[in-house]
């Protein structure tokens, strides 16, 4: 244990402010584990993450220590200080909380296999820290869409708007955890196709990246795709077995994720106009069985 305290120290010894470090080596002690030496910033969700991300590989985690320090800094990340006995609740200006992660895992004999492990895992700490960091935001959007629904004149059944706004205002209740938040253009391509272009700028969490190509809209889920086409409104939920962020979705969640899709505007979508699709991929709460959409004012209910 003090050659694994000492191996981590030396790791953090340097940090760019907001970059997570990682480190895959194998263990100095004579049980055989690989280790894999974590310094990030402290944030919710970092260790089911992590797991999560290792049991899709089918790797298993022997020993986790997970220690949460409240160091201080230079400019240029070098560690100066580390505050013990000061707790994360009341650092104080100047104190940075990190989390020092060190999982030990099964032995990984094909050092190939090594840096992947380790591209993966800060691929999903970065994706982490950017949900976290955009939460509020991508929390804010489901009531702000639900407060332009309420007041809005749309050729859909009012029982679609209805039902619209309660699913909105029930996923901010403790429902949902927001992880990804996007929205797009329907636009037509040169071959006729539909295209879903993402909005430049308008990504969050996960999704704060912008698409590098429009998607072509045939290639959603079947569900959707089918409906595209109604003079309705809809929120449609995709399990993550249809999902094409579940590779994403799957690093922070053992259970099912859902993605809603809100299409605003059909009238719209027939004429190939900008619409809105807001799409929330995220988490159930852990009160809802995981395999069960809960889905409010009589869309679907387990």
């Amino acid at each position: 244990m003090l050659a694994a305290t000492v191996s981590h120290r030396e790791f953090a010894a340097q940090r760019l402010p907001g970059v997570p470090r990682v480190r895959v080596s194998e263990s100095t002690s004579d049980v055989g584990h690989t280790v894999i030496e974590i310094v990030t910033d402290d944030a919710p969700f970092l260790v089911d993450s992590v797991t999560a991300a290792l049991a899709a590989r089918d790797l298993g985690v022997h020993v986790l220590v997970h220690p949460v320090m409240v160091v201080r800094r230079g400019v240029l990340g070098g560690l100066e200080e580390i505050r013990l006995g000061v707790e994360p609740e009341v650092a104080g200006f100047g104190d940075v909380v990190e989390s020092w992660i060190r999982p030990e895992i099964d032995r990984i004999r094909d050092h190939s296999l090594l840096g992947e492990i380790r591209a993966e895992v800060a691929r999903v700490l970065t994706d982490v820290c950017v949900a976290v960091e955009d939460w509020p935001k991508m929390r804010s959007q489901a009531p702000g869409l639900a407060e332009e629904l309420t007041s809005a004149h749309l050729p859909v059944p009012d029982k679609d708007i209805t039902d619209s706004v309660e699913l909105l205002r029930w996923l901010v209740r403790d429902h949902f955890i927001f992880l990804g938040y996007r929205e797009y253009r329907l636009v037509e391509g040169e071959d006729g196709e539909k295209l879903l272009q993402a909005v430049p700028g308008a990504g969050l969490g996960i999704l704060r990246s912008d698409q590098s190509a429009p998607r072509v809209l045939s290639s959603i889920s079947p569900e959707a795709y089918a409906k595209a086409p109604e003079r309705r409104l809809l929120i449609i939920p995709f399990p993550a077995a249809i999902n094409p962020l579940t590779y994403h979705v799957q690093e922070h969640t053992c259970d099912w994720a859902y993605r809603f899709g809100l299409v605003r505007g059909a009238a719209a979508v027939r004429g190939f106009k900008r619409v809105r699709l807001g799409y929330l991929a995220g988490r159930t709460h852990p009160t809802v069985r995981g395999r069960d959409p809960v889905i409010v004012a009589g869309l679907s209910r387990p």
